[in-house]
Formats: structure tokens, C-alpha cells, sequence
């Protein structure tokens, strides 16, 4: 006969209670862990668009460096009136990187930096998530009504914003150039003092991943209530709706 094993010996299984403990254990653990992940992502995806405004930015007043102080197009048109460029292929091609075409002939080649990590419509992506302020960055053909604009000659370009994160088009994940659609941001100043400190309206048709949403302001960061506004100065900051005001886009 053999001895029976000492207490010591003897495997023990895990008791009903024991076991629940465990899994009751492993799910704090997830839901402690799971949301932390998916902020940290975020939040790198967020550092990505800021670091992507910056470059725009930079390329912008490099563009300006060498044409005289003046802004890009945001859409420059031909003798017949159709589009042929706008302001991020035209950065894109010269001041970004080269090889790149800087017209709509041949397929749209803008640099990755003009896609925003957190843009909402994935299918199809677009390769244009921000659009430019209308005064700012006018029409080739609309000159008469819409000047082109001199950097050195803006007041308060630490207010004032110029590129900002905008709708996408379902149609072709992409934002309009030029922000068209924004309530009191005109191509004309015109504003009185007393309405500069108004706050910008947001409304569902104007903060949308929608044709008509394409050309306005998307508040798409934290729980669609932020968005990423690049200055004229250089700088970028995040904005919650309610935050924007008409000194930030009425343009002196």
C-alpha cells in the first residue's frame, strides 16, 4: 500500500468563490486599464493633428516669405472658371515636400499632413481635414471683393485663427479648402466693436461630418465638444465649442 500524500502534497482546487474573486478581479483590472489605453491614444492622436497644424503653419509663413507677405489662394481658378489648385496642394507640392503635383490633374497628391489622426469617416479617409479661414485664404477669381491678404498687415494675429479642423464630406472623407459655412465669418469686415467678444454659433448642420459640414468648424476631439485651431501667429490651441469668439475670425 501506498502512503496516503501529506497535506502539503495534495493539490488543492480552487473554490467557486475563489474563482469569482479572480474573474471579479481581472474585470476592474479591464475597465481600470482599457479606458486609460484608449485616452493615451487619444491623446497622441491629438498631439499628431497639433504637431500637423504646426507644419502647416510653418509652411504657410513660408509661403509668405517668398511671395511678397502675401497668403496663399484658397482656390485659384483658370480663364474659364474652373478650380485647378487650392492652398494645401499648392503647400504641399512646394513648401512641404517635393515630387508632389500642386494642381487637381492627375489625382490629388496632398502631404499626409493635411489628414487629421482623429478624422470620424475612414471610408473613404480624404486627404484634407482642415479647412482655411475664407478672407484669409480667398478665391483667385474673387479678388476684387476678397483682396489677398498681407501677413504684416493682420491685427491680432494672436487671435485671429486661419486653419482650423473641419467637416468631412461622406462622399470623399474630405473638408472644403475654404471654411464657407462658419456663422459671422465673412469675407469683409464689417463687424461692431461690441459683437468681437460674441461667441461663434455651433449648430448640428455646421458641426458635421456632412456636405455642408465640410466647409465649417468640426468640434470632433473629447467627446466631439474640442477642436484644433492653428492662429496666424503660428500658434495652436484646442477650443471648446462655446469658446470661439468673432475676434478670433473677423478678420481686420
Amino acid at each position: 500500500m501506498h502512503p496516503a500524500p501529506s497535506a502539503a502534497n495534495r493539490s488543492r482546487a480552487f473554490t467557486l468563490i475563489e474563482l469569482l474573486t479572480v474573474i471579479a478581479i481581472i474585470g476592474i483590472l479591464a475597465a481600470i486599464i482599457i479606458p486609460t489605453v484608449g485616452k493615451v491614444r487619444e491623446t497622441a492622436r491629438v498631439a499628431q493633428g497639433i504637431s500637423n497644424l504646426r507644419q502647416i503653419g510653418a509652411a504657410i509663413h513660408l509661403y509668405a516669405a517668398q511671395n511678397r507677405d502675401v497668403l496663399p489662394f484658397g482656390t485659384e481658378y483658370n480663364s474659364g472658371g474652373s478650380a485647378t489648385t487650392d492652398w494645401a496642394l499648392r503647400l504641399s507640392a512646394g513648401y512641404i515636400s517635393s515630387g508632389l503635383r500642386s494642381d487637381y490633374g492627375g489625382g490629388v497628391q496632398r502631404h499626409p499632413i493635411f489628414q487629421d489622426p482623429l478624422a470620424k469617416i475612414k471610408e473613404p479617409v480624404g486627404s484634407l481635414h482642415f479647412s482655411a479661414h475664407p478672407r484669409l485664404f480667398p478665391r483667385s477669381d474673387q479678388t476684387a471683393t476678397n483682396p489677398v491678404v498681407r501677413v504684416g498687415k493682420l491685427k491680432r494675429p494672436s487671435e485671429l485663427v486661419m486653419v482650423f479642423d473641419a467637416g468631412q464630406d461622406p462622399t470623399n472623407g474630405n473638408s472644403l479648402a475654404r471654411a464657407i459655412n462658419v456663422p459671422g465669418i465673412n469675407t469683409v469686415y464689417s463687424p461692431s466693436s461690441s459683437t468681437l467678444d460674441s461667441a461663434v454659433a455651433v449648430t448640428a448642420n455646421n458641426n458635421a461630418d456632412a456636405a455642408y459640414g465640410a466647409g465649417s468648424i468640426r468640434y470632433r476631439l473629447r467627446g466631439d465638444r474640442f477642436a484644433k485651431f492653428l492662429f496666424v501667429d503660428g500658434h495652436v490651441a484646442l477650443m471648446a465649442q462655446g469658446d470661439l469668439k468673432n475676434r478670433n475670425i473677423q478678420a481686420e
